[in-house]
């Protein structure tokens, strides 16, 4: 699904009418009057993009277009190393996490997958629709991400609210090093349809999501 930023829906942490209260917050990128910069109704769509970055109890998965009945999903882990990446901003990512000096090594671990979260997305986002880190816009967008992305998980999902600042500064820093290498490397390819057909049915980061713990 496609949606404006800034837009409208937001679900609070409340009791919910079609019963996902155990869901916890789902937040909107940004409200209109959160920005500066204010709505821009008149400006354009983007096209459907065939790589999605989600972060989901604290973890980051991609959701993979693909010529099967639904799309599927890799962890960024084994996306990295499908797309000959292994390896690439993992010292520019410890640095980053190592000044935030998060008190946990779980905590240390979603630090690391915030940065790639965000990394992931300006990898993937087309050139000529690279708004700079730093944008009000951007900033807020990012804000979401770090507290949508620990909203199911209250260990989670505490330290994040009390951090976001730092978190979302982190995950500035994270798009910084994706439009970095997408200038000096491209974009990575598609994956071949066999290594896609191999992949789990996206439908399962609902269903059975990956957790910090399973890496």
């Amino acid at each position: 699904m496609l949606i404006p930023v800034p837009h409208w829906v937001e679900h609070a942490d409340g009791a919910s009418l079609v019963g996902n209260d155990v869901y916890g917050p789902r937040h909107s990128a940004c409200f209109a009057d959160d920005t500066a910069e204010g709505p821009d109704p008149a400006g354009p769509v983007a096209a459907a993009p065939d790589v999605l970055v989600h972060l989901f109890k604290g973890r980051v998965q991609l959701v993979l277009a693909a010529d099967t009945a639904a799309p599927r999903r890799v962890s960024r882990e084994g996306y990295l190393r499908a797309t000959g990446q292994e390896g690439r901003g993992r010292g520019r990512s410890a640095r980053a996490v190592a000044a935030l000096r998060p008190p946990s090594g779980l905590l240390g671990t979603l630090c690391e997958e915030i940065w790639y979260a965000a990394y992931l997305m300006a990898l993937h986002t087309p050139p000529g629709r690279a708004p700079g880190a730093g944008g009000d816009r951007v900033r807020l967008c990012l804000r979401s991400l770090v507290l949508g992305g620990t909203a199911d998980r209250a260990d989670l999902r505490l330290w994040a609210r009390h951090r976001v600042g730092p978190l979302v500064a982190l995950a500035e820093e994270g798009l910084r090093a994706g439009f970095d290498d997408r200038e000096a490397y491209g974009r990575p390819a598609p994956l071949p349809p066999e290594r896609l057909a191999a992949l789990p049915d996206a439908a399962l980061i609902w269903s059975r999501p990956l957790t910090l713990e399973e890496r």
